[in-house]
Formats: structure tokens, sequence, C-alpha cells
């Protein structure tokens, strides 16, 4: 995943994508809440590489909204 300029490494599990260095997390968070949109660039085991993006619109205010209503 390319967020902010910067690249964090995932993986799949199941039905979730997680991040390879869970020590990485308060880094993703600031790169999420900076730019507007993440590239992903999916390796599957077999198959085409694809690259998706996704707009982060509202996942500040998102966000901010957990963090008040979780404390």
């Amino acid at each position: 995943m390319t967020a902010g300029g910067a690249s964090f490494p995932m993986y799949v599990k199941g039905h979730g994508l997680w991040i390879k260095d869970p020590a990485n997390e308060p880094k993703l968070l600031d790169a999420l809440k900076k730019d507007n949109e993440i590239t992903l660039k999916l390796t599957p085991a077999r198959g085409a590489v694809t690259t998706d993006r996704y707009s982060l619109t509202g996942l500040s205010q998102a966000l901010e909204r957990v963090a008040k209503e979780c404390s």
C-alpha cells in the first residue's frame, strides 16, 4: 500500500488486509490522514499484478469520531 508518499507492505489473511510490521501502524495512520488516496499494488500467487486506487475522503473525520466515541 502506498499512502502519503510512503510504502507499507501488507498481506492478506482470510478476508482482511494486514500491515506486515505492526510497529508501522502509527506511521500508516498518519499517512492515511495526510493523503486523499491510497494505492494498492496486489501481487497474487497466480495471475497478473493489479493496481487499485481508493479515495480516503472522509477518513480523517471518521477517525476523529472513533477517537471521540471510544475515549
